[in-house]
């Protein structure tokens, strides 16, 4: 998309790993990634996913999270030699 082409990098959370540091590297940084939480809530309580409302308002709530993530997985693999082997 032609979004996407307005960014020298893209990283994503699920690849926090490789991405954090070739991130890091086109900017200069020498970066590693810590898998480590910060600021983590006190609360114990925890949304039950298992529950169908909760899970079709969760839904809707993150459509275009899912859209807008699904898409720059598509364009980046079709950009990016690397993930195309």
């Amino acid at each position: 998309s032609k979004a996407i082409k307005d960014f020298d990098a893209i990283g994503f959370q699920d690849n926090l790993g490789e991405d954090v540091p070739r991130l890091g590297c086109s900017v200069g940084l020498d970066l590693q990634y810590v898998d480590k939480r910060v600021n983590t809530a006190n609360s114990t309580s925890k949304i039950d996913t298992t529950n169908p409302i909760v899970r079709q308002v969760l839904s809707k709530r993150t459509i275009l999270d899912q859209w807008l993530w699904r898409r720059a997985r598509l364009d980046h693999a079709a950009q990016s030699p690397v993930h195309n082997e």
